[in-house]
């Protein structure tokens, strides 16, 4: 049963109809909300005057059943589709800057430069270093050309003739002596380098086993602290999930003496049961890595002292080398040891003299250098006629392949002058000027594609369950409200992005979820970062009365009623209808219709105001 209000006013329910155009022709007004609602209009649009003069125009429709789509409502602010934050990939300094932030740019377009003058030296510089590896390559596949076996034979004459020279400065009588003796010295000074080289390793490897030792003894006490720690946090896990099981209350937070003290839920007992059950594994986690690094302790400890005990056994064994060496040198350079090799012993004087002499010569000529400097010339010979090996080969093309790296990265560098924007779209801003020295990662211009919008926004957990990727939605820009948008879900998050307060209880806490829609070809004087709105069609309810929202009114009270149209009688040519407030309840609400549960029938007819009205009472 409609309820009918007492009138307030006896003069606004009589309402002065004024025929446009003469007769009352029924027509059809369209309201759409993703489709279009058809109403019976019961005469064309009319003016309605007030008592205060104020005209209002207004419809007679009748009130229909039909479909009416259910929407979830998302609000937020429009992004790009994507955004390039672009760099050039190649250091240089700016040259020409040809865009501005607000510039529409295609897909491949120029957008600045850099100063290319010293890329194309490093270009050059990589070329020339690709051309000398090759030719290397290339001389090694060819073997020896008789050029090159006529240097290497003149390289060893002259070795030659150098040693000739040094040993004819000493007497002929001594030369073999001398030779021995520098022979022996050779011995010597190789022998206490090579000692005095494996003290020195001996002396790393000491330090390295002691620092392994070191560290794994470090690790074992770390691992050793750890263990301390999961072992108090299982004791704290365990006696709070016993204290939850026998009292069925919060050990941290409630107070079972308080009256009102609620006690756990099942999901929160869960909650310590999963933390003991975690402290647990990490508990045994801790004693297995202690016993791990117990072992590998122990190992590093066996290890200093076999290794100790090897570089012991090493040194002495060079010592005993260098000590044979020593004394084989000592007793050749004994001056009486001289005396009693000499051919002509009538002066153990002259024997002395002549040795020193010897000696002194000996080494100013450096009779070892002139022998080393001919093997080498010969070695070099010998390498030359044998030919390129296969490690030879193998680095000269290695060679050639680094170069080939540096000569493509120079050209890549080369081609980064320019740079290009990666697809269609405008430019959001522009982050250098031109002069400015920038690197290869250093942002220079940002671009936005304009072939989609984003609207970004969060569903609570009640609808979230409804939405879904590919459904549609309207989307509407908040400064521009004639414009009407479509829209697609392309992206749904799976988890949520508020999660418990410390203000509001667990259960009662709501969550919310990011979701994505998508417009393709927005309208050019839609900005990025506007406050947009969509609802997305979830589903249809069906068979239902509908009336238009604009013909809804609210009470005081905060509850609703409609005009409905009683009759209409014939006054002065003045057509006069008269209307009764019927209280109605609503069900769901879109942003243009309104369902009706009571109140109202199918085919009654209700006044529709068409221009906006200066009473208070009409829905926002």
């Amino acid at each position: 049963m409609s309820e009918q209000h007492p009138k307030r006013d006896p003069k606004l329910r009589k309402k002065q109809l004024i025929h446009k155009m003469g007769a009352g022709i029924a027509a059809v007004t369209v309201i759409g909300c993703f489709g279009v609602l058809a109403l019976t209009q019961w005469s064309l649009t009319q003016e309605l005057t007030e008592v205060n003069d104020n005209a209002v125009s207004f419809d007679i429709i009748n009130v229909k059943r039909q479909s009416l789509p259910q929407t979830v409502e998302l609000n937020g602010k429009l992004e790009a589709f994507q955004v390039a934050k672009l760099a050039f990939g190649a250091p240089g300094r700016i040259a020409e800057i040809h865009v501005q932030p607000g510039d529409t740019v295609r897909e491949g377009q120029a957008l600045a430069y850099i100063d290319p003058r010293d890329l194309e030296l490093e270009v050059q510089l990589a070329k020339a270093s690709l051309t000398q590896a090759q030719a290397n390559y290339d001389r090694l596949l060819s073997g020896a050309t008789p050029e090159e076996i006529a240097d290497r034979d003149a390289t060893i004459a002259q070795a030659r003739s150098s040693l000739d020279q040094v040993r004819q400065t000493i007497p002929s009588r001594n030369v073999e002596q001398v030779q021995s003796l520098l022979e022996t010295e050779r011995q010597y000074r190789q022998a206490r380098s090579a000692h005095e080289q494996l003290q020195a390793q001996a002396s790393e490897q000491r330090s390295q086993a002691s620092l392994n030792k070191t560290n794994a003894e470090r690790i074992l006490q770390q691992q050793t602290d750890a263990l301390r720690e999961a072992q108090t946090a299982y004791s704290d896990a365990f006696w709070q999930l016993n204290y939850v099981e026998n009292t069925g209350y919060d050990p941290i937070t409630q107070n079972p003496l308080l009256e009102d003290s609620p006690k756990l839920n099942d999901f929160q007992r869960q909650q310590y049961q999963d933390a003991f059950t975690q402290t647990e594994i990490n508990l045994r986690n801790a004693e297995r890595a202690v016993e791990e690094a117990q072992i590998a302790f122990e190992q590093a400890q066996r290890d200093e002292i076999t290794q100790v005990a090897q570089i012991e056994s090493q040194i002495q064994l060079s010592s005993d080398e260098l000590e044979d060496a020593e004394a084989s040198f000592l007793e050749l350079s004994d001056p009486q040891t001289a005396y009693e090799v000499a051919p002509n012993r009538t002066s153990s004087i002259q024997a002395h003299q002549e040795y020193e002499q010897a000696e002194q010569q000996a080494l100013q000529s450096n009779i070892v250098a002139a022998q080393e400097s001919l093997q080498a010339a010969e070695q070099n010979k010998a390498a030359l006629l044998r030919g390129a090996t296969q490690p030879d080969l193998m680095e000269a093309e290695a060679q050639i392949e680094q170069a080939q790296a540096q000569l493509a990265q120079a050209e890549i560098a080369m081609s980064n002058t320019t740079l290009r924007a990666p697809w269609s779209g405008v430019v959001l801003d522009v982050m250098v000027g031109s002069g400015e020295f920038v690197s290869e990662d250093t942002i220079t211009i940002q671009l936005a594609d304009r072939t989609g919008l984003i609207l970004q926004g969060q569903v609570d957990e009640l609808d979230i369950i409804h939405i879904e990727e590919g459904q549609k939605g309207d989307v509407r820009i908040d400064a521009l409200s004639d414009i009407l948008l479509e829209g697609s879900v392309i992206s749904v998050a799976q988890a949520a992005t508020q999660t418990m307060s410390d203000e509001q209880p667990a259960m009662d806490s709501p969550s919310t979820y990011t979701v994505f829609i998508k417009v393709d070809d927005p309208d050019t004087a839609i900005r990025i970062g506007m406050a947009a709105t969509s609802h997305i069609q979830i589903r249809d309810k069906t068979d239902v009365l509908v009336i238009p929202r604009q013909a809804l009114h609210e009470y005081e009270d905060g509850t609703y009623y409609v005009e409905r149209l009683v009759d209409v009688f014939v006054n002065d040519d003045m057509n006069t209808p008269q209307t009764e407030q019927i209280s109605v309840d609503v069900g769901m609400q879109t942003p243009e219709f309104v369902e009706i549960l009571t109140g109202l029938q199918e085919d009654d007819q209700i006044l529709l105001p068409t221009l906006p009205s200066t009473t208070s009472d009409m829905l926002p």
